[in-house]
């Protein structure tokens, strides 16, 4: 079984050139911040991104199969990760690796949040 892994940042995620997406610690893991590498690989501005979903890099062949599983470790607060086909902005599809963390805050040890780190494999 998984191990909780639990990061601790502040004030959520610091500068990365790595794509990084934060989402809501709840499903349906509603987007509340992308970074600026997040928006070059997937073509959605912050503005488009924020409070939507994942889903919405979502297309005909992301294997719905792996995303259950994410999602599923998500709902149980786990670290996971996947090999996943999604879309841009654009239709154009890309390969990315997803690290997929649980977020804490505070003193307390509550899970408040996901942190997405996608790699592209494509590049």
């Amino acid at each position: 079984m998984q191990a909780l892994l639990h990061l601790r940042v502040s004030p959520l995620t610091p500068p990365s050139e790595e794509a990084r997406v934060v989402t809501s610690a709840e499903r349906p893991f509603v987007i509340e911040h992308v970074n600026e590498a997040w928006c070059r690989l997937c073509g959605f501005s912050r503005e488009e991104a924020l409070g939507k979903t994942l889903g919405m890099l979502q297309g005909p062949e992301t294997d719905r199969d792996d995303v259950g599983a994410v999602v599923s470790a998500c709902e149980r607060k786990y670290a996971t990760s996947a090999l996943l086909t999604n879309y841009a902005k654009d239709g154009s599809t890309f390969q990315n690796f997803l690290r997929v963390f649980p977020l804490t805050q505070g003193g307390d040890q509550e899970v408040s949040h996901m942190l997405g780190v996608l790699q592209n494999v494509n590049a």
